[in-house]
């Protein structure tokens, strides 16, 4: 089986969207590494004593 050459250059801008989707979805359906889940149980942690607090999006704009 062969793999396929893509001309992003070539591509509209629909078809370079429909290509980030499909990379995505096909990142999203793979085994989270070690590493990366370390952190987030890490941050889950903190969040759950109390060290860490979730901002919303105006929040965060309103402190820039």
């Amino acid at each position: 089986m062969s793999t396929p050459v893509i001309d992003i250059e070539a591509m509209t801008t629909e078809e370079r969207l429909e290509l980030i989707e499909k990379l995505e979805a096909s990142l999203l359906n793979g085994p989270v590494p070690d590493w990366h889940k370390e952190i987030l149980d890490k941050r889950e942690a903190e969040l759950r004593a109390g060290n860490m607090e979730i901002l919303d999006i105006d929040e965060v704009i309103a402190s820039l």
